[in-house]
């Protein structure tokens, strides 16, 4: 009621100060042209005003929004109403059951050990159920991924005046990736990790941060192989929590984390779950093997994790899949989206 009797008011104002100009005017040769001039500035003013007060009002409505509940049930990552939450919400709770495909054979580790099964895995298996702004980062095909509110990242880190961080575990010495998160996020740190690349060879971007370690589950001095490929002189391995300490990050989260270590993630998400650390918002995670690969999703979900992604990577092998997780709040599925039998898979080692 408030903006729409100033609003009244300034109009009135303007018309009013019209007529006494076009009044004083009168007797002048020039005087309706000078009044039209006049009064269009007058009412020009009017219009003006009336957009700022417009644009006031929008942003007075932005912050007068109460996204208490994403936030808290995000970590921080989204703010929206009640409504639009639970319809994001809803959609997880109603696919929790069909992850676990026809038969729950998905969460089924018997099913997982038919010979039959890994070629039905990936069509029936673990879906895609959050939707988010999706942007390809690298390039099309293998190597690219899909990453989430790409826009949200640099906003956050521009705010908070702390650069984001970027992970890019495995690069076979393709730094595709990378190129294109400096291109399309200058704000981020990048690190890339690889023992078995040679840099004199194939040497990494200036922005890039290089290290000739492998994520391991435990730390080792003596190198390390990756799928039958031996480690470069001065190769390493180590635990996460070493390499966070090693480069000061410790107590920082990682914007993003990309990983493609050929068959060895198994080990890798098995001592991140054993040790209750995924410092992690996104992750972009190549799956190689399909009997093992339900029990890395569960490990996910009970940490917090959306599926945002999946495709099929038939260009080396046909067993492999890209997915791509976003991390909500710790108990996301435990208070919210109760999956009993995708936590089934954690039973067994």
């Amino acid at each position: 009621v408030g903006e729409k009797s100033a609003t009244s008011m300034t109009e009135e104002t303007a018309r009013s100060a019209l007529r006494q100009l076009r009044g004083c005017l009168f007797s002048t040769k020039h005087a309706a042209a000078i009044a039209a001039m006049l009064g269009g500035l007058l009412l020009g003013a009017f219009a003006a005003s009336r957009g700022e007060w417009a644009g006031e009002s929008e942003a007075a409505r932005e912050d007068a929004l109460d996204c208490s509940r994403s936030m808290r049930e995000s970590d921080g990552f989204y703010c929206v109403s009640d409504a639009e939450w639970e319809e994001r919400v809803s959609v997880v709770r109603e696919s929790a059951r069909a992850q676990c495909g026809p038969r729950l054979m998905c969460c089924d580790c018997a099913a997982q050990a038919r010979s039959e099964f890994p070629r039905e895995w990936y069509m029936e298996c673990f879906h895609p159920e959050w939707s988010c702004v999706s942007e390809r980062i690298g390039r099309t095909g293998d190597g690219g991924k899909w990453l989430c509110n790409v826009d949200q990242i640099r906003e956050s880190a521009r705010s908070s005046q702390m650069p984001c961080l970027v992970y890019s575990v495995g690069s076979n010495g393709d730094y595709s990736f990378e190129l294109d998160v400096h291109k399309r996020m200058p704000e981020c740190e990048i690190f890339t990790f690889d023992p078995t690349v040679n840099v004199a060879r194939d040497p990494p971007p200036p922005f890039v941060t290089f290290k000739p370690w492998a994520i391991s589950a435990v730390d080792s001095e003596h190198g390390a192989r990756v799928h039958a490929k031996s480690s470069v002189p001065g190769a390493a391995a180590y635990t996460l929590q070493t390499i966070l300490r090693k480069l000061g990050h410790e107590g920082r989260e990682i914007d993003v984390f990309k990983i493609d270590v050929e068959w060895a993630e198994r080990a890798i998400f098995d001592k991140l779950y054993e040790d209750s650390f995924f410092p992690f918002r996104q992750i972009q995670l190549e799956l190689h093997t399909p009997e093992f690969n339900g029990r890395i999703h569960a490990q996910l979900r009970r940490h917090g994790f959306v599926i945002t992604h999946k495709e099929p990577n038939y260009l080396f092998h046909w067993a492999m899949h890209e997915y791509a997780f976003l991390r909500l709040s710790l108990s996301f599925f435990s208070a919210l989206v109760p999956d009993p039998h995708v936590s089934a898979l954690l039973e067994h080692a």
